[in-house]
């Protein structure tokens, strides 16, 4: 089946997944009586989705450039996946951005 899906598709399952995990940890989180909702707290919950974020785009990468014993690649990349990509890795970059803007930096 992965052999069928473009670097669009497999880029859009890996944001979902990330976003569902987002979302799952900050409903846990909001149950959670042991955090405390510190700025410290918060930090380390985004430290935490930056390292799972980091091994999903390792694996996207590995499923990107896996090839054929014939050498050719299993993911087909047509010359506009490049250009989306990169849109959606701009939208992305934004609302990260957007999203570190929201939080409260701790004191040094």
């Amino acid at each position: 089946m992965l052999t069928q899906v473009g670097i669009g598709g497999v880029f859009a399952m890996l944001v979902i997944r990330e976003v569902l995990g987002f979302l799952k940890a900050r409903e846990e989180s909001k149950d959670d009586a042991g955090g405390d909702g510190s700025a410290r707290d918060q930090m380390d919950r985004i430290e935490d989705g930056c390292k799972a974020l980091m091994g999903s785009t390792q694996t996207m990468a590995t499923l990107i450039s896996a090839t054929d014993p014939a050498g050719l690649p299993l993911i087909y990349r047509d010359s506009q996946s490049g250009i989306v990509l990169n849109a959606n890795i701009e939208a992305l970059q934004r609302s990260i951005e957007r999203l570190g803007d929201r939080i409260d930096r701790p004191a040094p």
